[in-house]
């Protein structure tokens, strides 16, 4: 039996292991692993008993977490992984929502969750300012 992965315009396909490996692989692109297709393999073989008969796109990413977070009890090069897998995740979320920095403060403004005072400063340099390679610096639990 196949997995069938809906996109976001409604069209099928059939799911392709080789696009989840090149994904695996760029998440764990300049890690010290003994040996890297291992890892790639074990977050593969948790992801596959996890994986419904049918997918939406946007949770393929999510399903891969989801199989990195039981592997950290193993070794903690996992909690890297999954850091920066959850990084994937919430840089898409919001690259989707929002095309710019200014628009995300915006509105964030406008929902009263940060403050007026943000909109006084220059949006545009504090967005070219933003370092994601940061986004390693946490744990993920």
């Amino acid at each position: 039996m196949s997995t069938i992965v809906i996109h976001r315009d409604g069209s099928h396909e059939h799911f392709q292991t080789e696009k989840l490996i090149r994904a695996i692989q760029s998440t764990v692109e300049g890690l010290r692993l003994d040996d890297p297709f291992v890892a790639v393999f074990k977050i593969i073989k948790n992801f596959e008993l996890k994986l419904p008969e049918q997918i939406k796109t946007e949770d393929i990413d999510d399903l891969l977490l989801k199989a990195i977070e039981p592997l950290i009890a193993d070794d903690p090069i996992y909690d890297i992984i999954a850091t920066r897998q959850l990084a994937k995740i919430i840089n898409k979320s919001v690259t989707t929502t929002f095309q710019t920095f200014s628009q995300y403060v915006q509105r964030c403004v406008s929902d009263s969750l940060l403050s007026e005072k943000l909109l006084e400063f220059d949006l545009g340099a504090l967005e070219l300012s933003i370092n994601h390679e940061y986004d390693q610096e946490f744990n993920y639990f």
